[in-house]
Formats: C-alpha cells, sequence, structure tokens
C-alpha cells in the first residue's frame, strides 16, 4: 500500500512548505512595517513636544522680562531648537523655531504670532 502512492508525499510536503514561508513572509513584512511606524510615529510625537515646549517657554520669558531674548537655543534629550524673535508691529511678535533632530531627520521649521496684548500665541505653522 505505501509504495502505491506514486508521489503523492512530495507535492503535498512541497505545497505545504510554499503556504508556511509565505505566511511567515507577510507576518515579517508587516512587523517591519509597524516598528517604522512606530518610530515615524514617535519621532513626529517628540517633534510636536519639543516645538510645545519652546513655545510655552518663550510666552512665559515674553510675559515676565520687558528686554526679551531675540535669539537663542533649546537642548533636549533628542534634538535643538534655535528660535528668533522678530517684532511685526508694536502688538505682534513672530517667533521662528527651527528644530534639528540628532537621529536624522532633518530640520523642521515652525512659526508663531504672538499677540502681546492677549499674552498669547494667536498663530502657529509648521513647515517640513
Amino acid at each position: 500500500m505505501l509504495r502505491n502512492q506514486k508521489g503523492f508525499t512530495y507535492p503535498v510536503t512541497l505545497c505545504l512548505l510554499i503556504l508556511l514561508s509565505t505566511t511567515l513572509t507577510i507576518q515579517i513584512e508587516q512587523y517591519i512595517t509597524e516598528k517604522r511606524m512606530l518610530n515615524e510615529t514617535e519621532s513626529i510625537l517628540k517633534q510636536d513636544y519639543y516645538f510645545l515646549s519652546t513655545i510655552e517657554l518663550l510666552q512665559s520669558q515674553i510675559a515676565i522680562s520687558d528686554p526679551m531674548p531675540t535669539t537663542g537655543f533649546l537642548d533636549f534629550n533628542d534634538g535643538q531648537i534655535s528660535y528668533t524673535i522678530v517684532e511685526l508691529s508694536e502688538r505682534e511678535l513672530e517667533i521662528k523655531l527651527i528644530l534639528t533632530m540628532k537621529r536624522g531627520n532633518g530640520e523642521v521649521e515652525g512659526s508663531a504670532i504672538y499677540d502681546k496684548s492677549l499674552g498669547k500665541i494667536v498663530t502657529w505653522n509648521e513647515m517640513n
């Protein structure tokens, strides 16, 4: 009975092996994609946090100090922000931010308009 199969085992084994390797390849590709997405999301969240922290710090410095700082740097764990403050009018200031990440994400620029009478940021633009 065993000698009467005429080559049945090899094609079944080959099909199972192809199916298993295809499934494994798909799962590995999905894992790699999710890992890249996680790293990208982490980088974007860090950038947003760095911008927000800098803007909050500059808002408080502008509100407290009469001779406001016009340029400066802030260092973070994974990046550095340089800022410049330009007076647009007696009522408005423009804050330009340039974020340089340490892990090679390039530079991200942002600008904000600060209203002195309101004491807060009125507009925010981020450019990649």
